[in-house]
C-alpha cells in the first residue's frame, strides 16, 4: 500500500541509487533488462544464478525493482535463482506514469519473467505486490510453487478508499502531491473492485501459501491475517502474525522475511510430502 497519507511519506523507505551505490562489490549486481509484452516495457533486475527455484519479488504501490534491492544479495538467498524484482506496470522502466488499474493485467505482464525452465518460482509480494502476486497464481497455477504474501492489501472489505485517498484524487491535489503519490493514489482507489473479483479464487489455490502480518500495520489492516486464514482453509498455507511489526517489515525486518521464505522454499518442495 502506499504511504498515501497526503505527503507523509515521500522518500523510499529502502536504499536506493545507481547500483555502484546499492551494491558495492560488483560481483553482487544484478543486471538490468527489459523486455517486451504486447508493446509494453517491463524493466527489471535479475540476480543470474544457477540455483531453483527462481524467486520473483513483487513491489507495493508506489514503488519500484529497489525495494527488493537488499534481497538480491541476501546471503541466504544465494542458493537460489535466478531472483527477480520488476518494476511494476507503471513505474520506474516499465512505462512510467502509465498506471494499470487491472491486477489481471499486470499479473498478466510479469508471468513472462517466469519463462524459461519451465519450473514453477515462488513469488513474494509486498502490500498490494501481495494483491498482483495472488492474482499471477489465480491465473497462471502451472508457473508458481509457493506464494509468500508481506502485509498484502487482499481483504475486499478492508480495502475500501479511505478518506485521505479521496482528497488525493481532487485535481488540486494532483498539482500539489508528488507524482508517485498520485500514480498510486490512481491504482489504489479502483483496488476493492478488484479484489471482489479475485475472492473465489482464493480457494482454487493448491500451491502453499505464506502470509507474514504486522500487527502494528497501520496501512494494510491486520485483520487482512483472518480474512486470509478463511480464504486458505483448503489451501496449504501459514499465517504468521509479528505484534512488534509494522507495513515496513519488509526492510525493518528482513530476517524474519527471508526466514519465511526459506520455509517456505522447503515447504514447496516437490519431495516435501515425501520428506514429512
Amino acid at each position: 500500500m502506499a504511504c498515501l497519507t497526503l505527503g507523509a511519506c515521500l522518500s523510499a523507505p529502502y536504499p536506493s541509487g545507481d547500483l555502484e551505490r546499492l551494491y558495492p562489490d560488483p560481483r553482487m549486481r544484478p543486471q538490468l533488462r527489459t523486455i517486451d509484452v504486447d508493446g509494453h516495457a517491463l524493466h527489471y533486475a535479475e540476480r543470474v544464478q544457477s540455483g531453483t527455484p527462481r524467486i520473483l519479488f513483487v513491489h507495493g504501490s508506489p514503488g519500484d525493482w529497489q525495494g527488493f534491492a537488499d534481497y538480491l544479495k541476501r546471503p541466504e538467498l544465494q542458493a537460489y535463482g535466478p531472483l527477480l524484482a520488476p518494476d511494476r506496470p507503471g513505474y520506474g522502466g516499465s512505462d512510467a506514469h502509465t498506471i494499470v488499474v487491472s491486477l489481471a493485467e499486470q499479473a498478466r505482464r510479469m508471468a513472462g519473467l517466469l519463462d524459461g525452465d519451465g519450473a514453477p518460482a515462488i513469488v513474494v509480494g509486498h502490500s498490494l505486490g501481495g494483491a498482483i502476486a495472488a492474482r499471477l497464481a489465480m491465473d497462471d497455477p502451472r508457473r508458481v510453487r509457493g506464494l509468500l504474501l508481506l502485509a498484502p492489501s487482499v481483504a475486499p472489505e478492508l480495502e475500501a478508499p479511505r478518506w485521505y485517498q479521496r482528497v488525493a484524487d481532487w485535481r488540486l491535489m494532483h498539482w500539489l502531491l508528488p507524482r508517485a503519490l498520485v500514480d498510486s493514489n490512481d491504482e489504489l482507489l479502483p483496488l476493492q473492485g478488484e479484489l471482489r473479483a479475485m475472492r473465489a479464487g482464493w480457494a482454487e489455490l493448491r500451491m502453499p501459501v505464506y502470509v507474514v502480518q504486522g500487527m502494528r500495520d497501520a496501512l494494510v489492516d491486520p485483520r487482512t491475517a483472518d480474512f486470509l486464514e478463511q480464504a486458505l482453509a483448503h489451501t496449504p498455507h501459514r499465517i504468521i502474525r509479528y505484534a512488534d511489526a509494522g507495513h515496513l517489515l519488509l526492510w525493518q525486518e528482513p530476517d524474519r522475511v527471508v526466514a519465511a521464505l526459506q520455509d517456505l522454499i522447503r515447504a514447496s518442495a516437490p519431495d516435501a510430502n515425501e520428506q514429512q
